[in-house]
């Protein structure tokens, strides 16, 4: 079934690249779209789909993950550039899980990424630590994950 649920994915991943290239102006997403995979852990997810987008002057860096349950992340992010096509960005939002029962978490993180210039991909790795609020109470502090994105 896991594997199922991400070929699925990764056809609809790669059905919007396609229609982006053929008519790019017809999907009407806001200027500097991104939408890709993040592997790694998302709270509870291994797998997720990963988008940024600007967003009141800065970045919403949003997650839907399907392993265990349904796992939504959307955190506010900061974009600071070090040099050229290479940014930082760090942030806060919350997490939240449909699994065997309804969890919530404040989440903050940080990361950094690389947008290939000549090629529309853009590579991150980032941290996401989280606290849980509700269903859980403990300190999620391992939620690593590695970002590849296309650029609308």
């Amino acid at each position: 079934m896991k594997t199922t649920i991400i070929r699925g994915i990764s056809l609809i991943i790669f059905f919007l690249g396609a229609q982006s290239l053929q008519a790019q102006s017809s999907l009407n997403l806001p200027d500097e779209f991104e939408l890709g995979i993040r592997l790694g852990d998302t709270f509870g997810s291994s797998f997720t789909l990963d988008a940024m987008m600007p967003f009141f002057g800065e970045t919403l860096h949003a997650n839907v993950g399907f392993d265990d349950g349904l796992a939504i992340s959307a955190l506010y992010d900061f974009k600071m550039n070090i040099v050229d096509s290479f940014d930082w960005y760090f942030g806060f939002g919350g997490e939240l899980g449909l699994f065997d029962d309804f969890t919530l978490a404040a989440a903050g993180e940080i990361g950094i990424e690389y947008a290939i210039q000549e090629f529309p991909i853009t590579f991150g790795i980032d941290y996401r630590p989280a606290i849980g609020l509700i269903g859980r109470d403990d300190f999620l502090g391992g939620q690593y994950g590695i970002n590849i994105r296309y650029r609308f």
